[in-house]
């Protein structure tokens, strides 16, 4: 697909005004990412003990809504198919985002 070519492994494209830190991104707009895999999971927490609320796609399609609130590992998707996807979250508020990984 046309955004699965256009994103690159290993970097998060960010929609929407951003803080990088030492340890960890704050946003509270959008971000996307190219994972590969079956599960996808992050570091994750709100920044002022405020739950998130996360809408997830792959490739597009509405998958799951995912609460964060307190900093911990949260399972962002679990797909049947082994394969490259594009995964987009939308957040209504402000995340910080510690590390990505997937399985």
């Amino acid at each position: 697909s046309v955004i699965k070519n256009n994103l690159r492994f290993g970097t998060i494209y960010v929609d929407g005004k951003y803080t990088q830190d030492d340890e960890f991104l704050t946003l509270s707009s959008s971000l996307s990412i190219l994972a590969k895999g079956k599960k996808a999971y992050f570091v994750a927490e709100s920044e002022n003990n405020m739950p998130v609320i996360i809408n997830v796609k792959s490739n597009g399609r509405f998958i799951k809504k995912l609460i964060v609130k307190s900093p911990k590992l949260y399972k962002i998707a679990e797909l049947k198919i082994h394969e490259i996807k594009s995964l987009s979250l939308k957040i209504n508020r402000n995340l910080r985002v510690y590390s990505f990984s997937f399985e």
